[in-house]
């Protein structure tokens, strides 16, 4: 049997072998853009980290409503995107964007380690000098993160929102 690896997740074709491995060492991996992303320039000025679980119908949407937003802002910044173990094809959504948007880097985990695995491990690689989380749900617009920044630049060290109309599922 012909046995070729994904280059970024350690799964073979044509197998069903999985390489499991915890969140720590998932970070410590190369991340999918760090080799062919401009070298030697420095840090943006903002990462924007979203984790990614079963999120495929909307990835789309989001990288686009992202995109108008932090492109208006005039900052450089650097979209990563986290796919926490998608079983929906979240992943190849991802791959596009990488393919299509020099801003986009990715990484891939190998099964489902939580969203708090995935936002760990998008701002161990986050490069920028501010951070900022969202969701990939959209249930947080992206077209509140000037606001944030605002209050970032205004010398606060943390800055939050608190979603006042959320429309989770009863069991969340």
């Amino acid at each position: 049997m012909d046995e070729k690896r994904h280059p970024h997740d350690g799964r073979r074709n044509g197998g069903a072998t999985l390489r499991s491995l915890s969140a720590d060492q998932l970070t410590s991996q190369r991340f999918k853009g760090d080799e062919s992303r401009a070298p030697g320039l420095s840090a943006p000025d903002l990462s924007v980290v979203v984790p990614v679980y079963n999120e495929r119908e909307c990835l789309h949407e989001l990288h686009r409503r992202l995109t108008d937003v932090l492109r208006d802002l005039g900052r450089s910044y650097e979209l990563i995107f986290v796919d926490d173990g998608s079983t929906d094809g979240s992943l190849d959504v991802l791959r596009e964007l990488f393919l299509a948007d020099p801003h986009v880097r990715y990484l891939g985990f190998t099964r489902n380690f939580g969203q708090a695995a995935a936002l760990t491990a998008g701002q161990r690689a986050a490069r920028g000098v501010a951070v900022v989380t969202i969701d990939a749900d959209l249930q947080n617009p992206p077209e509140e993160i000037p606001k944030l920044l605002r209050k970032f630049d205004e010398g606060f060290d943390l800055v939050y929102g608190i979603r006042r109309n959320r429309q989770d599922a009863w069991s969340r």
